[in-house]
């Protein structure tokens, strides 16, 4: 009797022991976390400065004298801006820029021999102005684009007739192309490389008893810097 007590002793004991452990919880599983967005964003607006090498091809056509090449290569530099959107790779905007140079043909005489008087002409273009638009295909911060848009060119010429000389002005609307690479070094600050070819068509130009016909193309090979002016704001 007394090692029955006993034994229901010990197993009343062990069933309390039981019945104060719990399990530990299950550990729950890590989820990790889904990588970071860094595809770079191209829309925004953005303001910069451009320089490189521009030469221009120009021809002046005259009843008398024929037609004569006024050619001229210069430094060129000056501003611009615009504003770019993106839908997936694609990016495409506006931009207008304004460029400075000294693209100026020397005098050159209009004559097969020596005129007398002196019969000679020079031919200067600028400031020139673009209004263009932009299509790309962006590979993160690299991006890859070709442009076509309006050109406007202011342009001079000089007629001289020892003694005297004179001066007429027109302002030549042209077709404009060309195509770049552009990086994004940070996300305000944008790195270019491009070509731009123009096409600016005739106007004649009128003298005393006289008009020439003068039309010309120009090429540019530019580098650029831009910052994009809010980069939240789209």
């Amino acid at each position: 009797m007394a090692m029955f007590a006993a034994a229901m002793t010990v197993g009343s004991a062990g069933a309390s022991a039981a019945d104060l452990f719990v399990p530990p919880p299950a550990e729950e599983a890590v989820v990790p976390a889904p990588p970071m967005d860094t595809t770079y964003d191209w829309s925004g607006v953005y303001l910069g400065g451009h320089a490189g090498w521009g030469w221009m091809d120009a021809k002046m056509r005259n009843e008398t004298v024929g037609t004569h090449k006024l050619d001229a290569d210069s430094f060129v530099g000056g501003v611009l801006g615009g504003v770019s959107f993106q839908s997936g790779n694609v990016v495409y905007g506006l931009e207008g820029d304004v460029t400075w140079g000294s693209l100026s043909s020397p005098y050159k005489a209009l004559c097969e021999t020596p005129c007398a008087p002196a019969f000679e002409e020079s031919f200067r273009v600028g400031p020139i102005g673009t209004i263009r638009g932009r299509v790309g295909y962006a590979a993160n911060r690299t991006l890859f684009f070709v442009t076509a848009g309006l050109g406007i060119a202011d342009a001079r010429a000089k007629l001289r007739r020892d003694p005297d000389s004179a001066r007429d002005s027109r302002v030549h609307y042209g077709v404009v192309v060309g195509a770049g690479i552009e990086y994004a070094v940070t996300d305000t600050v944008l790195l270019r490389g491009e070509y731009l070819y123009g096409n600016y068509g005739k106007k004649t130009y009128r003298w005393p008893n006289a008009a020439d016909r003068i039309d010309f193309e120009t090429n540019t090979v530019r580098a650029a810097v831009s910052f994009k002016l809010d980069p939240f704001l789209f």
